[in-house]
């Protein structure tokens, strides 16, 4: 074993040895590579890379980031990806998404978030945008198999969302909500489209509003299997125009 620059550098009283030749098979004397100087000046940075590497990998095999770009341009598109793969690792909190960008490996992001800017990515993003990323997430991957639709309400201390109001809460929260119905594909487990409204809505009251956005977005002739929150007559015909087929849990009472 032979020390190279680096270790001199650390040990400077030891003697520089020269490192012997070495003899090739054929008896030609060979040099060793000549030791790359360490430079002490240069920034060494470490950061954590296998998360972000399996995030990012998702997003371009399931054309997720084609997706987001179509709909909302690049940068925003890389930008929501970061905040997502944040809150799936560190919570809703984003008041710690400046310190985990810097621990993390994130090649596609140019321009580092910051609170302020996740706050903005958030309001900016329009219903059109959105509706734009469905319908070609929609594209991608229905399948014409049977779609599951459900609903939960999300329990919220906001003051100023329209859609934040007193209604049923699931969870049994003394607590305004919004409600949020949610189209996933039975077979994948793929969800295809969510939509939010008024907590004070009630599953069967908005079930035909549903149905118009989700066609509106390319949801439609498909097998819909919802439970008995939607058991009535005006939630059947709507069914009954919306997809080729329905199953629907049958309350008790």
């Amino acid at each position: 074993m032979h020390p190279n620059n680096n270790y001199y550098t650390h040990y400077p009283n030891q003697q520089h040895t020269t490192t012997p030749t070495t003899n090739t098979p054929n008896n030609t004397p060979t040099q060793p590579p000549t030791p790359i100087p360490f430079d002490q000046t240069q920034e060494i940075t470490i950061q954590n890379y296998g998360y972000t590497y399996i995030i990012n990998k998702i997003c371009q095999q399931t054309q997720l980031q084609t997706c987001l770009t179509t709909a909302f341009g690049n940068q925003q598109a890389q930008n929501i990806i970061t905040t997502a793969a944040y809150m799936i690792q560190q919570g809703a909190t984003i008041d710690g998404i400046e310190d985990w960008q810097q621990k993390n490996h994130l090649p596609n992001q140019t321009k580092p978030l910051t609170t302020q800017t996740t706050s903005k990515l958030f309001t900016t993003q329009t219903e059109t945008q959105r509706n734009k990323f469905f319908t070609q997430w929609i594209k991608i991957n229905l399948n014409k198999t049977n779609i599951c639709y459900d609903v939960t309400s999300v329990s919220s201390y906001a003051k100023e969302m329209p859609s934040v109001e007193r209604g049923y809460n699931r969870d049994g929260e003394n607590l305004a909500q919004y409600n949020l119905g949610m189209f996933c594909d039975e077979t994948t487990k793929t969800p295809l489209y969510y939509n939010r409204y008024n907590g004070s809505l009630t599953d069967k009251t908005n079930l035909l509003n549903v149905i118009k956005n989700a066609k509106a977005v390319g949801i439609d002739d498909s097998k819909l299997v919802i439970d008995g929150g939607f058991w009535s007559k005006k939630c059947f015909e709507g069914l009954d125009d919306f997809c080729s087929a329905f199953t629907i849990g049958m309350p008790l009472s």
